[in-house]
């Protein structure tokens, strides 16, 4: 029973305790919201006083620059426009610029040196006046580069006086630049490319005016020689130019020619070179004047043509001769044009000169040792081949009384001819073997005659023909050929008739050639006027 009254007590006293819990949870809830509502006029309260900071604190940017804001470079947070221009003015005081140069390196030039200094104005004041200072929370973290044009002056007389001693701006020191170029001929080596130089010619003018506002803009260093500046005279041509290197190339072709002449001369690339150069337009070029000199210096060395030859005649003693038409002689024109197209084709070859008249020999005396020798004073003719005397005679020549002398020279057989009919004015005389040598001057038979020699043709001698006996000319006709050496002379000058002038003769002589026709043989024949009887007609005996 104790028990049951005791389990009744407790189970009481718990139903007791249940209805104060509840009033307790109702309090609680009155007493949170009025939590929360102090909080939120906490926050109120803070937020109001942070509005209020951050605009306080907005104020300070009416007059001054927002954080992490630059100018030109200058970190001008927090400072005022007065305080930005007396930096601005510090740095103006120590200014310098790093001025570069071609061939001078660096230099320094001072801004005290020209009277630089700066000239305030409204610039940065607007620049605070234009932010819009409740807009100054994000700059704290975001820096802002402004830029603005500096206000600077200088003195135009101390800059005028103190750029010009910049090393970068003494003419005395400038080097004109030189286009790049083909070197000169090294044997063994031919032409080689020379670099061009650059120089260091400056537009001074320019220069200055790029200095200056470098200055007045308060550049930290200005490069002279930089690509956008264009104050430097450059050459026009550099070593890597396409139109260089192939002129070149095409020189050094040309030099590589070679000539060796049958007489001996050589003409190599050391003689060439001289004659290459690289026109206006680029390309190589061959002097063609210089060929023509060349060539001009082979004839006067070479060339026998026209000039007096030296016999040692037979029975002794010795007789100069001049005149006539025979030696060698270079076709100028026609040598000229076969160097420049070997060179051209830069070819090695072993020839000889082209010429317009040949003779038999180089040696000392051109006619060799094959030659007929005609002594027109002693009126004997001597007929030598190979060296060896094959026929004598005496004849006649050009009557001299009638002034038909035969002219001395030497001469070269034209042709010869048999069974030829001479035609003159008034005749036409039949000879078996006719060979002219120098116009219609010629040897042939005479069978009209029965006796040569002596005095004859002073007084009954021919118009201008050497008359020989049938039998000494049928000799000469077997052995002689085309341009066979005639060499005529006088050796007493009482009997000395005028040289013939050089007339035209063929270069070259077969051993058979066709005569003309006797109508060409006549009208090759001179008047009696002339002195040189192309034709002869026989004598009334």
């Amino acid at each position: 029973m104790a028990e049951v009254e005791n389990n009744v007590a407790q189970t009481q006293d718990v139903v007791l305790t249940r209805v104060p819990v509840a009033d307790t949870k109702a309090k609680k809830k009155t007493t949170g919201s009025k939590w929360l509502k102090g909080i939120g006029c906490g926050i109120l309260v803070i937020a109001g006083a942070i509005s209020i900071g951050y605009v306080i604190k907005a104020q300070t940017f009416n007059k001054k620059f927002f954080p992490n804001t630059y100018i030109n470079g200058i970190n001008v947070s927090y400072m005022t426009p007065e305080q930005v221009q007396d930096i601005i003015k510090g740095q103006i005081a120590n200014y310098q610029i790093v001025i570069k140069s071609r061939g001078n390196g660096e230099e320094i030039f001072k801004g005290s040196s020209v009277g630089l200094h700066y000239v305030p104005d409204e610039t940065l004041k607007k620049m605070v006046d234009d932010q819009k200072i409740l807009q100054w929370l994000p700059h704290m973290k975001k820096k802002d580069d402004l830029t603005v044009e500096t206000n600077v002056e200088l003195d135009e007389g101390l800059f005028d006086g103190s750029v010009v001693k910049l090393k970068a701006l003494d003419e005395a020191t400038f080097v004109a630049p030189e286009d790049a170029k083909v070197s000169s001929y090294v044997s063994g080596k031919g032409f080689s490319i020379v670099p061009e130089v650059d120089g260091n010619q400056l537009d001074v003018a320019k220069a200055k005016e790029v200095i200056k506002q470098s200055m007045l803009t308060m550049q930290p260093e200005i490069d002279l020689d930089a690509n956008g500046n264009s104050l430097y005279a450059n050459p026009k041509v550099r070593a890597n130019d396409t139109q260089l290197i192939e002129a070149k190339d095409e020189m050094n072709k040309y030099a590589s020619a070679k000539i060796t002449y049958s007489v001996g001369e050589t003409l190599s690339g050391e003689t060439i070179s001289k004659w290459l150069s690289v026109g206006g337009d680029g390309k190589a070029v061959i002097s063609d004047s210089k060929i023509a000199d060349y060539v001009k210096s082979m004839a006067k060395k070479y060339d026998t043509y026209n000039k007096a030859k030296t016999l040692q005649m037979t029975g002794g003693g010795t007789v100069t001769i001049s005149g006539g038409s025979y030696g060698w002689k270079i076709n100028q024109s026609a040598e000229a044009a076969q160097i420049k197209k070997i060179i051209t084709e830069g070819k090695q070859v072993s020839r000889d000169f082209v010429y317009s008249r040949k003779a038999a020999s180089h040696g000392s005396n051109d006619y060799g040792n094959s030659y007929v020798e005609v002594n027109l004073s002693a009126q004997k003719v001597y007929f030598y081949k190979n060296g060896g005397l094959v026929i004598s005679s005496d004849f006649v020549s050009g009557n001299l009384a009638k002034g038909m002398a035969t002219p001395g020279g030497a001469y070269s057989v034209a042709y010869k001819q048999k069974d030829a009919i001479l035609k003159g004015q008034g005749y036409a005389s039949p000879v078996s073997f006719w060979m002219p040598f120098n116009n219609g001057i010629g040897f042939h038979d005479a069978p009209w005659r029965s006796s040569f020699g002596g005095s004859i043709y002073k007084t009954s001698g021919s118009h201008g023909c050497i008359n020989l006996p049938p039998s000494v000319a049928k000799v000469f006709y077997e052995n002689i050929s085309e341009g066979y050496p005639v060499l005529c002379f006088y050796t007493n000058s009482a009997t000395t008739a005028p040289a013939a002038a050089p007339v035209a003769q063929p270069s070259q002589a077969p051993e058979e050639t066709k005569a003309p026709t006797s109508e060409t043989v006549a009208n090759s024949a001179p008047t009696k006027s002339s002195e040189a009887a192309a034709v002869e007609a026989p004598k009334a005996n």
